[in-house]
């Protein structure tokens, strides 16, 4: 007497979900690396965008902002807002993709940890800071470690040091996305461990 089997036996469901667990193994490490790159991209793409708006900040002021670093609300520490008002070099400012963000109050920053935008550091307005005055800027991205590797004075581009993320060393792995303009190599600062710079004795 003939029967006909309704379903799947539970050899046939296990080796499925083996199946779609090996895939999923292999799907979402690659996505996850995916979504990394594309942030690396997307904090370049910004890079490009704010140096051009820094470089006609330049021609039309002789100078460029001051620092960006929101370690507060000084007015001094706020340069990318000089990009928008009152001559609009850039719309609104970009974001840095790598921040989380939970928590934040927009336009309430509390220390370094909270920012959610870029950072830039300034030699053009060291005249504040009684140091030499170095027409140049230095943008950073904290990268996919989410950590700012790089440090010094505010006295850029003196003493100041810069760690690259570089993804040959892995997709996350440390260093910050940056980017320089200007004439930053008459300051004096560390390039992941290289002295770059005319200055350094000064």
């Amino acid at each position: 007497m003939r029967t006909d089997r309704i379903g799947f036996t539970l050899i046939e469901l296990l080796i499925v979900v083996a199946i779609i667990g090996i895939l999923a193994a292999i799907a979402v490490p690659n996505f996850l690396n995916a979504r990394v790159r594309a942030n690396v991209a997307r904090a370049e793409a910004d890079f490009r965008n704010l140096s051009v708006a820094l470089e006609s900040y330049r021609i039309d002021n002789n100078r460029y902002p001051n620092d960006f670093d929101q370690e507060g609300t000084q007015p001094d520490e706020l340069g990318f807002y000089s990009l928008t008002s009152p001559i609009a070099y850039i719309s609104t400012i970009p974001v840095d993709p790598f921040i989380v963000k939970e928590g934040i109050i927009p336009g309430i920053v509390f220390n370094d940890e909270d920012v959610s935008y870029y950072e830039m550091g300034s030699g053009s307005d060291n005249e504040v800071e009684n140091v030499p005055v170095v027409h140049t800027f230095y943008l950073e991205c904290v990268g996919p470690d989410h950590e700012d590797n790089g440090g010094g004075p505010d006295s850029f581009p003196f003493i100041t040091n810069v760690n690259r993320y570089n993804p040959s060393n892995g997709i996350v792995s440390r260093g910050d996305v940056v980017a320089f303009g200007g004439s930053w190599t008459s300051g004096c600062f560390y390039l992941d461990g290289k002295q770059i710079g005319n200055r350094c004795t000064q």
